[in-house]
């Protein structure tokens, strides 16, 4: 029977490849098949960490204003009240007699109260001369007085008078004429070559019996001249003689020497190589 809780599918044991199928089993698979399976529904995740609490969020808007209650009822008139009785006028009462003059008091106790200020007496005679006040504050100073005349001119002076400035300095001279070519130098000796030939040295063969690691020397000389290089050829490597070239160098100030060893071949009889030397000759 058929699990709806269940995936199942063959998966290719090569490719990969998933065949999904609700019959899929151990023996339902191919042979380069294997048999697998899911629930469809997998087990409850743990629980996630609590969230950062969110940002305030904005002041709602003003709601609109309300409408106006209605208006109460008026209260109920209160009773008025009963008028008084006015009151009786009064009559006026009659003016009394003056009394008696009272008996006369004894004296008082000395003020402490001045008396009041008295008229000014006349001027009294004038007094002796004070002492002279102190020294008044300096005046102010007064103006620059007009510039007297001139002098009469002084004496001729003796004494040197101060040194002057120093004066700008003079606009540049003409140039001057060129002066006389001088001596010619004594000449250089000559550089360089004037030419390089090539000298063909000796030849070397090989014998035909000769084995491994056999040897032969060239040589070329420079008849005249200076020696700058030189080298060696090998003509006749076969499979039974192979030489190659293992020495190459100047032997004297105009002699260039060059070696070469059988290193390969059957070094059977017959048709050995030789070697050839060559020198580079500078004039």
């Amino acid at each position: 029977s058929s699990n709806p809780s269940v995936i199942k599918a063959c998966v290719n044991k090569t490719t990969k490849t998933v065949r999904l199928s609700i019959y899929a089993s151990p023996t339902y698979c191919k042979s380069t098949e294997v048999y697998r399976f899911w629930n469809v529904t997998g087990p409850t995740g743990l629980t996630g960490a609590t969230g950062a609490t969110g940002a305030r969020g904005l002041t709602g808007l003003t709601g609109a204003t309300g409408a106006p209650g209605a208006t109460g009822a008026p209260g109920a008139h209160g009773a008025t009240g009963a008028t008084g009785a006015p009151g009786a006028t009064g009559a006026p009462g009659a003016t009394g007699a003056p009394g008696a003059t009272g008996a006369t008091g004894a004296p008082g106790a000395d003020s402490t109260v001045a008396g009041p200020t008295g008229a000014t007496g006349p001027t009294g005679d004038a007094g002796p001369t004070g002492d002279p006040g102190a020294t008044g504050d300096t005046g102010p100073t007064g103006d620059t007085g007009a510039t007297g005349d001139t002098g009469a001119p002084g004496a001729d002076s003796t004494v040197e008078g101060p040194t002057g400035p120093t004066g700008d300095t003079g606009a540049t001279g003409d140039t001057g004429a060129p002066g006389a070519p001088g001596a010619t130098g004594d000449t250089g000796p000559a550089g360089g070559l004037s030419g390089v030939t090539r000298s063909t040295g000796t030849t070397s063969g090989f014998q035909g019996n000769d084995g491994l690691g056999s040897t032969v020397t060239a040589t070329a000389t420079c008849a005249s001249g200076n020696l700058v290089s030189g080298g060696g050829d090998i003509t006749g490597n076969n499979a039974k003689h192979y030489a190659v070239l293992t020495s190459s160098f100047p032997s004297s100030a105009t002699t260039w020497t060059v070696i070469a060893t059988q290193v390969a071949g059957s070094f059977a009889s017959g048709n050995p190589p030789s070697l050839t030397a060559y020198a580079l000759c500078a004039s």
